[in-house]
This record gives C-alpha cells, sequence and structure tokens, in this order.
C-alpha cells in the first residue's frame, strides 16, 4: 500500500472503500473491459492529478506512527501519549483548514500508533493530519495534503411491500391483530381488493417468456430446506419437477412463527423484512429500514421497530404492505401511505426510488407509477420488480414506461382464485416464468426469488452511486 512519509516521525496512510460498479481489463493491452459490483479499495496519494471523488456517506480510514521527538522511558511511555495531539484537518479550499475529527493513539514502543475512521462534509477539496507534541508551544508535523472531491451521497429511497386480502379488500391486519395472507387456509374470503388502476390489470398476454436456467444461490443471510414437491397447506406449493430454477424455500420463512407472519410489527420475520434485513445489513446497503404500523388509532406511530446501520450508505428501505396505499379505498383512514413518504421524499429534495411489490402490493404501486405519479422528474424510478402482482382483475401485465428496470416473476397456474395468477408484463427487461414450479405464496419465500431481487437493488443501487460519482 502507498505511504506518505514527512521525515522519519510522521507516517500515514489513507484509504476509503467505496461500493459501486468496478471497471477493469485483465491486461494492459485492448482487452474487453470488464464489470463487477462490490467494494473498491482507493488509496489517496500526495498530489493526485485526479482526486478521488468520496460521499459524504464514506469513511476515509487511517493508519500509520508518529515517533515522538522525546519519548519518555519504560514505563513511563504512555506519556508520550498524552503529550501528542493528532488532528484531523479538512479544507474547502480557501486556505483556511478546520480541525475535523482526531484519530486513536496506541502506544507501538518508541512511536505512536495512529488509526482511525472519518467522514468528511460536502464541499471538501483535501485534507491532511497534524500532529502536535508538546502541552504549550511544542512541535507541529504536518502530513502531505490529499486532495478529494467530497459530495453528497445519492438520495436512495425503496419500497418493499407485501399483498394480502381480507373479506372486503381493508386492512390486512385488524385490531386482533390477525392478518390473512392471500390463499392461506386461515379462514380468508380470498378477496384482495381492486385496484385504482384502470390500465394496470388483464389477462395473461399470449406472448413469449423465458423461464431462467440459472439455479440462483439461496438467501446468505439465512438457511434454506430443499422442496421435493411439498405443499404447506396454506398455499405455499412447490413442484421441483416442473422447475427449471432452484426450488428452494428459504428456511426461516418456512416455520410455524414465521410461515403466516403478516403483522409486519410482530415478533415473527415476514418476507419482506428478510430481504430488507439483507440490504441493511449484510453488505451495508442501507442506513435505515422503516416498517409501516397497521394504524386503527391516529394516536399510534406511523412506523414500528425503526433500524439503523450508522455504516450503511444513504439509503432509506420502507416496509410496508397493500394498505399503505392511497388506491387501497378501504384501508384505515389513520394509516400511512406510500404517496404521503414520497410526498416527503420530494419535498426534502427528491432522489431515486426502487420498488420491490408483492401480490396485491403490486398492484397497487403499479397504480401509483403509472397512473397516479405526480412527482414529475424530481423522483427517478429506477427499479420496479414485481413478486406475481396481481389483484381481483387478473394479473398485471404492465406496469407504464417511467421504471427504467422492471423484473417479474410470475406464475399462471390454472386456479378458480384468479387473483393468485400473475402475468407477464409487457415492458419487462427480465422475466421468470415459475408456472407450475412455485406456488402465488411459494415465490414471496423462495431463495431463488429472494437471491436474484437482492442482486437487482445491489446493482441499482450501484449504479446510482457510480453515476453520481461521475458526474
Amino acid at each position: 500500500m502507498p505511504i506518505n512519509v514527512t521525515g522519519v516521525k510522521l507516517r500515514i496512510s489513507a484509504t476509503a472503500k467505496v461500493f459501486g460498479v468496478i471497471e477493469w481489463r485483465p491486461s494492459d493491452d485492448d482487452g474487453p473491459l470488464l464489470r463487477s459490483i462490490g467494494r473498491q479499495l482507493l488509496t489517496f496519494e500526495a498530489f493526485m492529478s485526479d482526486p478521488i471523488v468520496l460521499f459524504d456517506d464514506e469513511d476515509i480510514e487511517f493508519d500509520g506512527f508518529y515517533r515522538p521527538t522525546h519519548p519518555p522511558r519504560f514505563p513511563f511511555r504512555w506519556l508520550s501519549r498524552w503529550r501528542v495531539r493528532s488532528i484531523v484537518e479538512a479544507t474547502t479550499g480557501n486556505d483556511s483548514w478546520q480541525e475535523v475529527g482526531t484519530l486513536r493513539q496506541q502506544g507501538d514502543g518508541d512511536r505512536i500508533g495512529l488509526s482511525g475512521k472519518i467522514r468528511l462534509r460536502p464541499g471538501t477539496t483535501a485534507f491532511r493530519i497534524r500532529v502536535s507534541e508538546g502541552a504549550f508551544g511544542g512541535e507541529t508535523h504536518h502530513s502531505a495534503e490529499y486532495s478529494t472531491r467530497v459530495r453528497s451521497a445519492p438520495s436512495i429511497l425503496t419500497f418493499i411491500a407485501m399483498g394480502g386480502s381480507s373479506s372486503f379488500g381493508s386492512g390486512s391486519s385488524g385490531p386482533s391483530g390477525s392478518s390473512v395472507e392471500s390463499g392461506s387456509s386461515s379462514g380468508s374470503s380470498g378477496s384482495s381488493g381492486s385496484s385504482s388502476s384502470s390500465g394496470s390489470s388483464g389477462s395473461s398476454s399470449s406472448s413469449s417468456r423465458s423461464s431462467s436456467g440459472s439455479s440462483g444461490s439461496s438467501s446468505g443471510s439465512s438457511g434454506s430446506s430443499s422442496s421435493s414437491g411439498s405443499s404447506s397447506g396454506e398455499g405455499i406449493d412447490v413442484h421441483p419437477e416442473h422447475c427449471s430454477v432452484d426450488p428452494t424455500l428459504i428456511e426461516e420463512l418456512m416455520t410455524d412463527a414465521n410461515r403466516q407472519c403478516n403483522d409486519l410489527c410482530a415478533g415473527c420475520l415476514n418476507f419482506i423484512e428478510h430481504l430488507g434485513l439483507r440490504v441493511l445489513e449484510e453488505e451495508d446497503l442501507a442506513s435505515r429500514l422503516d416498517t409501516l404500523r397497521h394504524k386503527e388509532h391516529t394516536s399510534e406511530d406511523d412506523f414500528c421497530d425503526p433500524r439503523v446501520n450508522p455504516l450503511g450508505v444513504s439509503h432509506r428501505v420502507v416496509l410496508g404492505k397493500w394498505e399503505n396505499s392511497e388506491h387501497e379505498w378501504e384501508r384505515p383512514a389513520a394509516i400511512k401511505t406510500f404517496e404521503s413518504i414520497l410526498d416527503e421524499y420530494q419535498q426534502d429534495g427528491g432522489g431515486t426510488l426502487l420498488i420491490v411489490a408483492q401480490s396485491l402490493a403490486g398492484a397497487k404501486l403499479t397504480a401509483t407509477v403509472k397512473d397516479y405519479w405526480r412527482w414529475g422528474d424530481s423522483i427517478d424510478v429506477a427499479l420496479f420488480v414485481s413478486w406475481d402482482a396481481t389483484h381481483l382483475g387478473g394479473g398485471i401485465n404492465s406496469v407504464g414506461p417511467r421504471p427504467r428496470r422492471v423484473v417479474n416473476f410470475f406464475q399462471e397456474a390454472f386456479r378458480l382464485d384468479w387473483w393468485q395468477r400473475g402475468a407477464p408484463i409487457a415492458e419487462a427487461d427480465v422475466e421468470h416464468d415459475l408456472t407450475d414450479c412455485l406456488s402465488h405464496n411459494a415465490i414471496a419465500r423462495s431463495a431463488f426469488v429472494h437471491q436474484t431481487t437482492y442482486e437487482e437493488l445491489r446493482r441499482a443501487i450501484a449504479e446510482i452511486r457510480t453515476a453520481a460519482r461521475a458526474a
């Protein structure tokens, strides 16, 4: 790792790990340009001709040492740390340096080890380390100056929403706290409510669609259970002999406690929460996870169990249900909607919206982006992932032109309850026809579906940040 040295007294290295799209060629010739997604280690060097562009949610990591001029002899070496201050300074280009943080100090023989992390404010153009020795009028040493360009991180908002059913298409978790998922044997009437989107429904189109041939890996955050022609008795059916993808279901979502976990504020693990937690925790791809509450009274909070990741990139994930939509006629009056969150998002400056929606929630959010969009270009819909989106009119076959990328998982198995049958989507960039392989409710618990969706979200976040860094 390159290092910068000031004499023999102060040695500092500064690096940053940035998430995005990484491009490289395997050799120095004119070979093909390869692309991958992940975190890239960048090393700061003095007098760089092209300053490293950082966001204000990215850490700079420091490592090095300082050698005191008069190190105390053993056993008083700890006094040297008390007499030394190591400060991170930054400037916005006006020749004025401000203290923005301090480094940790640890004894290392006759040296003092220096380490730490810091995030810089937007507008910062350079930083350096200043080490002062002595309480009054002692020595001061500076590291080299490291050029950078610090920008505000791009704002990203993700909705992950689940469907459901009840007798009148109203809230799927009532005052009793119970909830009925579409197609379960728990007493659902089978009605899943209707979308207000007049053009979003329709029968399956006759156009050809591809069935993925890849097996897909199971979720990285949980175990998985093999399926060999199984049925849970709750509409979660798997027929591996008809699958061209991995038929595995996520084991955590098939326990007695979690299989019918439809109250997002209960102490169980719902399938959309499982995905949201992966985004938040697995690679620090989000900084906040909020869960919309089913509200019967205005005195209740809009959200329950907020979770934060201080190491995550600037990205808010909101979990909700089909009832959290302005287009749900029978929603509880007090409940907060996805659309009201978009209003607030626009007021805060807007950004990029990613959507993952299952079943009836897919119909509701289709209505939002296709027929009732009111946020203009202040919010860019970069991704719409549909998990068998459907409603009383049948499978959703169009989400409109607004989403820049559409991924569709669907099945069209013949059933009397046609509201549990998806459809091909006209605008889909990628489609996975899971007919006769996974049932409507199995799709939401499929390791293949979860992993593929996670990779789509991961790619979208990387591309957003890479484009903003290059702008």
